[in-house]
């Protein structure tokens, strides 16, 4: 009695075993590391934010808010708490009727603002200075003040609008000596990108962890 064999193909019994290897999951705690350590970058990033809030601030000037003078400036001198940027930055002082008493260009060298102002001014007169300058991190930070030669007026005129800055986002909230506090999210523009990349790993880990789970037989 002859036996049939039937020819192998070459190749089939290798593909049979490497089919019956079960694909190999990684295991969720492979990742969970990586999971935590990027939860705790978007943990850090978020509370090191907060202190961006404090943006620079007006520290001193000259003539000082509500300080009485025998004799008018010839300069307004305005010291911050950071570099000043030379764009988008204005002075206006004016007298009590209103009218402008500045000349010349405003002067800005790292924290210092300064100002010409016009010789020979009245003799008893109180002055209104509106200032508005772009801080180091592009946030607008203003203010007004007024100061007084002589006796003063008496009277002060409405604070004079100062040009909207052309950089920076976020409003600036006025005090009565000159100084402020800035509103506005207090979030470096470079934050968002960083969160948002660090969600996307966190979420790209995840759904691979799943993904390489091994399918229930």
């Amino acid at each position: 009695m002859s036996h049939i064999t039937t020819p192998s193909v070459p190749g089939a019994r290798i593909r049979a075993v490497a089919g019956d290897v079960p694909h190999r999951a990684v295991p969720v705690r492979a990742v969970l590391p990586a999971l935590i350590a990027a939860l705790c970058a978007l943990t850090l990033l978020l509370s090191t934010a907060g202190p961006a809030r404090a943006h620079d601030e007006l520290v001193r000037m000259n003539p000082e808010a509500g300080a009485t003078i025998a004799k008018a400036p010839t300069t307004l001198e305005l010291t911050f708490s950071g570099s000043i940027q030379d764009i988008g930055s204005e002075v206006r002082v004016t007298d009590s009727r209103g009218t402008d008493v500045t000349r010349g260009t405003l002067a800005v060298q790292n924290t210092k603002v300064s100002q010409p102002l016009r010789e020979g001014g009245d003799t008893d007169e109180t002055y209104t200075v509106t200032w508005r300058v772009v801080s180091q991190d592009g946030h607008p930070i203003e203010g007004t003040f007024t100061y007084s030669v002589g006796e003063g007026s008496g009277t002060t005129a409405s604070p004079a609008p100062v040009a909207e800055a052309s950089q920076g986002s976020g409003s600036a909230e006025k005090s009565e000596d000159g100084r402020q506090n800035v509103s506005g999210t207090g979030i470096p523009s470079w934050v968002l990108p960083v969160v948002g990349g660090v969600v996307a790993l966190v979420l790209l880990l995840v759904v691979l962890a799943f993904a390489t789970r091994p399918k229930q037989r």
